[in-house]
C-alpha cells in the first residue's frame, strides 16, 4: 500500500488556491469528501496551475504543514515527484527561512518568481525511480540525514552552476518531506487525519476517519 498526504490551512476550512497572486478558499473539506476528488489548487513559479502533496513512508514522515490528510491514490500514473519542496528550484535568491511560517509570510513574492530552467534534471515519473536516484546511498549507510544532506548538496551544486545563490544550512528542512505533482484532479480513498494542534474532533466525525497528531503516527 502507499500513502499519500495533502497540508491543509491550521483553520482547516479548506484547501487555498489563488485570485490575482492573492490566497482564496478554493476547495472545502466538505467538498473533497463528498468527491473524493481533490482539484489542482495552486499556480506559482509561472507553472501550470497544479496540485501538491507528498508521499509518505519511513523515509518521509515529515508533512509540509502540521495539519492535513494522508489517504491513496485511485490512479497514481502521471505525477511528478520531487524529493524536497520544489521551491528550492525557483529563482529566488534570499527567501528560505527555517520554517514554513517564514515562507508563509513572503508567499505572493516567492510565487512570482519562475524556475531555475532544467529542473527536470530532479524530475522523477515514480516514486521508487527518485529513490533510486537520490537515495542510492542508503546501501552504505543508514543514517537518512546524510542522505538528505547529499541531496541538498547537490541543489546547491545545481544552484550555483546556474549562478544562482545557494541555500542556506537552516533550509534543510525542506529536504524532509517531499513533493508530488499532479496537473489534474486527484480520485483518492481518505484514510486519516493528522493534526498536530487539534482544536475539536467534533468536525472530523461524520467522516469516520482517525485521528493522529502526526503523519508519522499513522504509519506506525
Amino acid at each position: 500500500m502507499t500513502f499519500y498526504t495533502k497540508s491543509f490551512p491550521e483553520h482547516f476550512s479548506g484547501l487555498h488556491g489563488q485570485k490575482d497572486w492573492n490566497l482564496i478558499i478554493s476547495q472545502t473539506i466538505d467538498n473533497i469528501y463528498k468527491t473524493l476528488t481533490i482539484h489542482p489548487n495552486i499556480q506559482s513559479f509561472w507553472l501550470p496551475k497544479r496540485l501538491s502533496f507528498s508521499y509518505l513512508d519511513n523515509l518521509y514522515t515529515n508533512t509540509y504543514k502540521k495539519q492535513g490528510l494522508i489517504f491513496e491514490l485511485e490512479d497514481a500514473e502521471k505525477l511528478e515527484y520531487f524529493p524536497f519542496d520544489l521551491i528550492v528550484l525557483s529563482k529566488n535568491k534570499t527567501f528560505l527561512g527555517n520554517s514554513f511560517e517564514e515562507i508563509a509570510k513572503n508567499t505572493q513574492h516567492l510565487y512570482q518568481k519562475h524556475m531555475i530552467p532544467w529542473r527536470e534534471r530532479f524530475e522523477n515519473a515514480t516514486y521508487n525511480e527518485m529513490i533510486g536516484r537520490f537515495f542510492y546511498l542508503m546501501y552504505w549507510t543508514s543514517n537518512i540525514e546524510n542522505v538528505k544532506k547529499n541531496i541538498f548538496n547537490r541543489i546547491n551544486e545545481f544552484r550555483t552552476y546556474k549562478w544562482y545563490k545557494p541555500l542556506m544550512d537552516t533550509n534543510t528542512w525542506l529536504m524532509w518531506y517531499n513533493e508530488v505533482i499532479s496537473y489534474k484532479p486527484i480520485k483518492i480513498k481518505p484514510l486519516a487525519v493528522f493534526w498536530e494542534n487539534n482544536p475539536t474532533k467534533d468536525m472530523w466525525k461524520k467522516f469516520n476517519i482517525p485521528i493522529y497528531p502526526k503523519a508519522e503516527d499513522f504509519l506506525k
